[in-house]
């Protein structure tokens, strides 16, 4: 049996069928998927749906231990039997590709070895006797993209997508590169858990409300029903992928050990694969409130959208945030790579009888010291707040003497004893105020739509009280 038809055990039969009895150069031709994968590996049932995809981009995976890693590793060996096909394998850091048994670096000698692949470890690099690549590379810091600005890819491939921005995944985007006569059909394949940093805008992008009431449907030793496949749009999918998918692991053993060493939330995301939540996220959706308004009045709504009572925003005390980014530490972080933080303004008015807080306002933005006095009069000029209350750190001493005609207080930006791990700020401990009032309803946000609202929604969701995050400002 040929290689290129030993790889049609992994197609599925309706497909197979066709294939039958076409050459290996007409094989190669018309499918990029009838190339040889040793046949110790063929993949599992979810797996061979998943590498049968043609669309431009998809998602595997979702709860743990459903061989998703093997399944990014095998779609991008499809094309190695095609001299001038590079590949790229992303994780988050070197460390992850690299350091453990388990890791994708490790299974991939297990994988293209038989394909007659060397790798050359100071490359990081498979190479394939036709001449064909697949790299591994890392994008550990938010500007190591432009590492890769040079080369160009047929197939890219991000593993634990959670855990990169999405501004690194649609950079990447860019480094696709084909010829029209080229054999191997060019795309983006990611696998992830829910949870992480990007676990926000991967659901947004990926997983639709059907996928999210599909899942949680079904139980931890249900495998995926054939065909489950979600379609966000028609060249972008969601293959869900469960334990029960993988038979190559002792499925009670494995389901056995996440429900005894997790906490419940987490151990619901990975042994279900649940998107509705994120784990550890220090701020709950169920928290949130919302208002109306109707002309100069407030309407403060209750969890289930009823007006809880009409509060004329006259009478309220209007007051400004002012967090200022600047510091010398993160212009240092700038330099090796991380972005720099945002100077925020944030325009509140405080009802005091039932204690309440409506945020009216959010201007945010990147700018230097010229850019941030501009914008943070204009802002206070247009809301006209009573008082200015500025944090006493970065550029906060400076712009409060640069604010004649406003009420301006420096605030501390926290105590000594309520510092964090290393005697460095602790976010977390800062917001303690804001994550107690949410949780007692007393903050509002706006219902109505404006540009603001959605990316301060999705970052007071996602938090875990890290650094660099928008709730520190309030």
């Amino acid at each position: 049996m040929t290689e290129q038809k030993e790889a049609m055990l992994m197609i599925p039969k309706k497909i197979r069928k066709t294939l039958e009895g076409l050459t290996d150069e007409e094989l190669l031709k018309l499918s990029p998927r009838a190339v040889s994968i040793p046949l110790a590996r063929t993949p599992h049932p979810r797996q061979a749906e998943f590498l049968a995809l043609e669309c431009e981009e998809a998602l595997y995976g979702g709860a743990a231990g459903g061989g998703k890693t093997e399944a990014l590793l095998m779609w991008l060996a499809q094309g190695v039997k095609v001299p001038s096909y590079s590949a790229i394998f992303f994780r988050r850091t070197y460390a992850q590709l690299s350091k453990s048994n388990d890791s994708p670096l490790t299974k991939s000698h297990d994988l293209y070895r038989p394909l007659g692949g060397t790798y050359k470890g100071s490359e990081h690099k498979w190479v394939f006797p036709s001449g064909a690549t697949i790299e591994f590379g890392h994008l550990q810091h938010e500007m190591s993209v432009q590492d890769y600005t040079g080369p160009a890819y047929h197939r890219i491939a991000f593993d634990e997508l959670t855990q990169f921005s999405q501004n690194q995944y649609q950079f990447l985007f860019s480094r696709m590169r084909m010829r029209k006569d080229f054999p191997v059909r060019m795309g983006v394949r990611a696998a992830s858990n829910p949870g992480g940093p990007g676990h926000a805008w991967v659901k947004a992008w990926f997983i639709t409300p059907e996928a999210e009431k599909s899942i949680l449907q079904l139980g931890a030793y249900q495998p995926s029903p054939a065909g489950l496949i979600f379609w966000p749009n028609p060249n972008r999918a969601f293959v869900p992928a469960r334990v029960a998918d993988n038979p190559s692991l002792d499925i009670e053993d494995y389901v056995a050990r996440l429900r005894t060493q997790l906490p419940p939330l987490l151990r619901e995301r990975l042994l279900n694969g649940d998107w509705s939540a994120i784990e550890d996220a220090a701020i709950k959706i169920d928290w949130l409130r919302y208002y109306d308004m109707r002309g100069e009045m407030l309407c403060p709504l209750d969890a289930h959208g009823k007006v809880i009572e009409p509060i004329d925003c006259r009478e309220c005390e209007r007051f400004a945030t002012v967090d200022t980014a600047g510091t010398s530490r993160q212009k240092a972080e700038e330099r090796k790579g991380k972005p720099p933080s945002w100077s925020v303004v944030q325009i509140w008015d405080y009802w005091s009888k039932p204690d309440y807080l409506f945020l009216r306002h959010v201007w945010r933005d990147r700018v230097a010291w010229d850019g941030l006095k501009a914008g943070v009069r204009q802002v206070l000029s247009e809301w006209k707040p009573r008082r200015v209350l500025i944090e006493n750190a970065h550029h906060g001493p400076p712009l409060a003497g640069e604010l004649g005609g406003f009420h301006t207080e420096l605030v501390s930006p926290i105590p000594h004893r309520a510092r964090g791990e290393e005697g460095k700020p602790g976010k977390l401990e800062r917001a303690t105020e804001l994550l107690t009032k949410l949780e007692k309803g007393l903050i509002f946000l706006p219902k109505f739509n404006n540009q603001w609202l959605p990316e301060l929604e999705s970052e007071w969701l996602s938090w875990t009280g890290q650094d660099d995050e928008t709730s520190d400002q309030v």
